[in-house]
């Protein structure tokens, strides 16, 4: 019988020491691909075998694949019962019990589980009819208590994802995602117009709040395995990136990428500045913010990264990422 102790066996004797989740379902190790190899950034599920890095973007279907290479004796335990009768498409664990929050902006006595959601909304400067139009809401299952739901729809209008936000501070886990493979997802791509000049951002707050025609990244990165990078060089669209100032790097590399495929790529220096999301709050600092919008080329690539050198500020990044 196969059981989770063994899998943990054989994935600690080939990555090392990992960390279980409090569910018990998953385990993270340190990726063999990844340049940051001390951060267990890379997740295995114990259950269905599949792994993704969120650092590198490492990930495939079967972890067994990978370790039977340097341990033959482990393959028996990553074998998939019934693969031959596996969907090809990725059922999304969306909550039963969702509904959308616009409902709920005007009452004066809601439930105050409610209650924190909405206010919470309306300090990120979600107004009633944002709300609506993309679907905030909310579920009562326990693992989305103060969280919002934000669904995504891809271009026909059908659900290909979700994240849902904490509204806590204190949470560790900032977002709760769907369990889908996020380089095939574009989110709310049935907003996007490809047409148009198209703005990259992290976060779905930040796409949502941000410039028009924004798009999230669902993190900080994007390959030519990505369908939103394929799509991007097929309309061959003008892009302009937003990252955090702490993802100068990652930023650099994506547009490098595009770069390379002929994409006219600017970039904005958001050295200095917070989250993007609260940065759009501010009335005519979008406007303050494309000042420091600049055309990259791998030149100014090279001369920023010299003078962040020659200022600290690498090092300083340099010096958080290591600390933690």
């Amino acid at each position: 019988m196969i059981t989770f102790t063994k899998k943990i066996k054989a994935i600690e004797s080939t990555f090392g020491k990992g960390k279980i989740s409090s569910q018990g379902s998953d385990i993270a190790v340190s990726c063999p691909k990844c340049t940051d190899s001390k951060k267990k950034k890379l997740s295995i599920s114990l259950t269905d075998n599949k792994f993704n890095c969120w650092v590198c973007g490492y990930s495939g279907k079967n972890i067994g694949r990978y370790i039977s290479k340097k341990y033959p004796s482990f393959k028996d335990l990553f074998t998939v019962e019934f693969e031959e009768e596996s969907s090809s498409e990725e059922e999304i664990d969306f909550p039963g019990d969702f509904k959308v929050l616009t409902g709920y902006y005007d009452k004066k006595y809601i439930d105050p589980d409610i209650k924190m959601l909405v206010n919470y909304l309306k300090k990120r400067g979600v107004t009633k009819e944002m709300c609506e139009k993309y679907a905030f809401g909310f579920s009562k299952e326990r693992k989305f208590y103060k969280r919002i739901v934000i669904p995504s729809f891809d271009a026909e209008g059908q659900l290909n994802y979700y994240t849902a936000r904490s509204i806590d501070a204190k949470s560790k886990l900032k977002y709760l995602n769907a369990k889908v493979k996020r380089s095939d997802v574009i989110f709310n791509e049935i907003y996007i117009d490809y047409s148009k000049k198209i703005t990259l951002v992290e976060g779905p707050m930040d796409s949502i709040l941000g410039p028009e025609n924004s798009v999230s990244l669902l993190g900080s990165f994007l390959t030519e395995r990505y369908e939103l990078f394929k799509n991007i060089i097929k309309n061959k669209c003008d892009v302009r990136i937003i990252l955090d100032s702490d993802a100068k790097s990652k930023q650099d590399k994506i547009a490098n990428l595009l770069y390379e495929y002929g994409i006219n790529i600017t970039t904005v220096d958001l050295t200095g500045n917070c989250d993007i999301a609260d940065i759009f709050l501010k009335e005519g600092s979008f406007d303050n913010l494309l000042k420091n919008e600049y055309p990259w080329e791998r030149r100014t690539s090279i001369l920023s990264r010299i003078d962040m050198i020659v200022t600290g500020s690498y090092w300083g990044i340099y010096e958080i990422k290591k600390r933690n």
